[in-house]
């Protein structure tokens, strides 16, 4: 079974149209199968960074071509909730459990704390089951393979 670590700038592909969408969709298509065949992980800061990323794409210039009307957005922040707050395919790693090594990473690679959080949770992951470490973050995936996760550029 394949699995894929997402950070925020992957999970917003799910609810939003933009380049890399297709791609997480069929990832998350792959873990609500029945069997699944993929799994779907994430460090419990997702929730918050994506709402948040998720508000200031409505109050963007590119919010309608990106699909997230007003109306739109009413539809999608319950499905976040879901999907991301534990109640959906994905499975969540809680991110006081990789504080210390987030706080190394952070400190090697002058990393923002956030983009930390999801590498360290990956590597916990990645120690006992190998997942491939999805991001459309340049910075993040330069630092996430250095400190020896496959990873999946999405485009930005």
């Amino acid at each position: 079974m394949r699995r894929y670590f997402f950070d925020a700038s992957a999970a917003v592909k799910l609810y939003v149209v933009e380049p890399g969408s297709t791609t997480v969709r069929e990832m998350v298509r792959g873990a609500r199968a029945t069997p699944p065949h993929t799994q779907v992980l994430v460090c419990d800061i997702v929730l918050p960074e994506t709402l948040s990323a998720l508000l200031q794409i409505r109050r963007s210039p590119t919010a309608a071509r990106r699909g997230i009307s007003a109306a739109a957005l009413r539809l999608v922040l319950p499905q976040v909730w879901v999907d991301l707050g534990g109640e959906g395919p994905m499975l969540v790693r809680t991110a006081s459990e990789t504080l210390r090594a987030a706080s190394r990473i952070v400190e090697r690679h002058e990393l923002r704390a956030p983009d930390a959080l999801h590498i360290a949770a990956a590597l916990d992951i990645n120690a006992t089951h190998p997942v491939l470490f999805v991001s459309g973050d340049r910075e993040q995936l330069k630092v996430a393979r250095a400190e020896g996760l496959e990873v999946i550029e999405l485009a930005a």
